[in-house]
């Protein structure tokens, strides 16, 4: 077994050595023209709805946990302390249900679109601006 992978390794460091010989080409950047204008935006816009996306989706848990713990505690008549925020709860928060999971995702991916659209819509409004 092990005479077999030595065997194996030698093989794969003999194939190795010839792949630094290989020379690189030199590529040219893509220019402006080379694609409409349309795929550049909404390129941009997938970019900043995908960066967006974990700021979005820790404000929204966040908020929904603060909701979700004010709403419980007025229903209990008590402070309910299970349903506390993570950042203000000693232990473990009560689980999310399947149904509120979903909701949370549906926001978040929501919001980081709505992100991006902000993000389209002031882009545009900057170029009808300009001179």
């Amino acid at each position: 077994m092990i005479r077999r992978s030595l065997v194996w390794a030698f093989v794969l460091a003999l194939g190795m050595l010839g792949l630094g010989t290989v020379h690189a080409q030199e590529f040219a950047p893509y220019e402006q023209s080379e694609f409409p204008n349309w795929a550049l935006e909404l390129r941009r816009a997938e970019i900043i709805a995908v960066g967006a996306f974990p700021v979005v989706a820790i404000l929204t848990n966040f908020s929904y946990q603060l909701g979700r713990f004010a709403v419980r505690s007025i229903d209990a008549g008590e402070v309910a302390g299970e349903y506390a925020p993570a950042l203000f709860s000693a232990g473990g928060t009560a689980p999310y249900s399947q149904r509120e999971l979903r909701g949370l995702l549906i926001a978040n991916v929501t919001l980081s679109a709505v992100v991006a659209t902000i993000d389209w819509v002031l882009g545009r409004r900057e170029q009808l601006d300009a001179p």
